[in-house]
């Protein structure tokens, strides 16, 4: 707040400049709803009407938050979150979250967590989650699962999984115990 001393003012701007800037060392971070809060160290993230873009460190989101995780972000989404992971990304969803996952992103989905996988991403899956699998994405998958194969997606299915996938097709599907493959036939 502005307070009559010129000097004081600009000396208060300078320490908020420096205290927005994006710090070397990363500590946990919570991100909730439309809000973010930090521990001691600010880390680097991009706050607008609800969405957060997070570089790096480790983050939980809840309450529906919409996350963009790229580079080696660490993130655990629950409650119903919004994950977009790229780059090395590790993401843990549950609760009904969804993840979009591309370039070798690597997601660990369980409780009903709804998946798409492009670019070499890897899923692993449990828990009645629901995976779209495209290109040379890999999935794991345990429980009931329900999986959607396209392109060269590489599918390991067991527990009581299901698989879908159009034939002919590049993709390449195991499946183990009670998993089931399903044919859907392409419409001429």
């Amino acid at each position: 707040m502005p307070n009559g001393n010129p000097e004081l003012n600009k000396q208060t701007a300078a320490g908020i400049a420096v205290a927005a800037e994006p710090q070397e060392d990363f500590v946990q971070a919570t991100i909730t709803g439309e809000y973010s809060s930090f521990d001691s160290i600010q880390k680097r993230a991009d706050v607008a009407d609800g969405s957060y873009n997070v570089s790096s460190g480790f983050f939980k989101t809840t309450c529906g938050a919409l996350v963009n995780a790229s580079g080696e972000a660490d993130l655990l989404a629950l409650k119903q979150s919004r994950v977009y992971g790229s780059g090395q990304a590790r993401i843990d969803a549950t609760d009904r979250s969804m993840v979009v996952a591309t370039d070798q992103a690597k997601v660990t989905a369980s409780g009903y967590a709804a998946v798409l996988a492009t670019g070499y991403a890897k899923v692993y899956a449990s828990e009645s989650s629901i995976v779209t699998a495209m290109d040379g994405s890999e999935v794991y998958a345990s429980g009931r699962v329900k999986i959607k194969a396209f392109g060269c997606a590489t599918v390991y299915a067991s527990g009581d999984s299901e698989v879908e996938v159009s034939e002919p097709t590049m993709c390449n599907i195991y499946v183990y115990g009670n998993a089931k493959k399903v044919i859907i036939p392409q419409l001429p």
